[in-house]
């Protein structure tokens, strides 16, 4: 793979899609390391099948493609290196579902790759679809490792076969108070007031439930935070009208 951007491809997009092949590769060798305790009663078959659940169509096929794309990767460099060492180097083969970007689809496709022999899972991308497929996979006692479903409920609900590799909603707040301290200090801009939309999904109003208490203890506020719909294109009424006029820094989460 020619990880090389072109001319015409933002930086900041390639280094996104670098990151979305990284986790999807990570979580895929994440399960590899996470399995044997439970796979190990298979008696070391010579293929061990773990599935990949991401949305390669639909709204979110973009970003779902980078993650199969990280999790192919990952099966074939860990069977080019002899397999699973600790099942007496069992391969791993792939079993992919598509989740269309849609809850629903999410879970009849993690019951499908689990009646197909899958022992793991790795994905899913969308937190409100990876809340529905880490159910599927706690009730059939199967490894689910997620790969980017930030949603802080999706772990607080004492899942024992769910495994995160993502950061959760409530740290990536922190995250961007600090991004705030830092513009305060390079610009000179003292940022009091803070813009805030969300998109009103299961992320989105995550994200909307911790960011205003961490931008409070930060010296900041957050008036009114602005919900909108997840697929809208154009946000220019809703900017226009609701943002207040007083406000030095524009916060989405999107």
């Amino acid at each position: 793979m020619n990880s090389k951007h072109t001319p015409t491809e933002p930086l900041m997009q390639v280094d996104g899609n670098r990151r979305r092949i990284v986790q999807g590769a990570a979580a895929a060798a994440s399960l590899a390391s996470v399995g044997p305790w439970f796979i190990r009663e298979l008696n070391a078959q010579e293929q061990i099948a773990i599935a990949n659940l991401h949305p390669t169509t639909g709204p979110f096929a973009a970003d779902g493609n980078w993650g199969l794309s990280g999790v192919r990767l990952a099966v074939q460099e860990i069977n080019a290196r002899g397999g699973i060492k600790s099942l007496g180097g069992a391969r791993l083969r792939l079993i992919s579902g598509d989740t269309q970007g849609r809850p629903e689809v999410g879970g009849q496709e993690a019951e499908r790759v689990i009646r197909e022999g899958a022992v793991g899972i790795v994905g899913s991308y969308v937190s409100s679809i990876t809340n529905v497929t880490t159910q599927v996979a706690e009730r059939n006692r199967i490894p689910h490792v997620i790969d980017e479903g930030v949603a802080d409920d999706i772990l607080n609900r004492g899942f024992k076969f769910s495994f995160r590799i993502a950061t959760a909603a409530s740290m990536m707040s922190g995250f961007g108070a600090n991004h705030w301290k830092l513009l305060r200090e390079t610009t000179g801009v003292d940022i009091k007031t803070i813009a805030y939309m969300h998109e009103n999904s299961f992320y989105g109003s995550t994200m909307a439930k911790v960011l205003p208490g961490v931008a409070k203890q930060n010296g900041t506020e957050i008036k009114e935070p602005i919900s909108y719909y997840a697929r809208a294109t154009d946000l220019t009424v809703e900017i226009a009208k609701q943002i207040p006029p007083n406000a030095n820094l524009l916060v989405p989460s999107s």
